[in-house]
């Protein structure tokens, strides 16, 4: 399980940037968890802890 948030934004995603974010962010997700290919969420993850 992961926690992700979206700095900014309320409940609703009502702009198109953070929508995609969000879509990408549920896809890498099940790429991770039901497909055992980890790469696109590890490299997302390497993006947000970047200083």
């Amino acid at each position: 399980m992961a926690l992700i948030e979206f700095q900014g934004d309320a409940h609703h995603f009502n702009n198109r940037e953070p929508r995609l974010g969000w879509w990408k962010t549920i896809l890498a997700y099940f790429d991770l968890k039901l497909k055992n290919e980890p790469l696109w969420w590890a490299h997302m993850c390497a993006q947000k802890n970047e200083p």
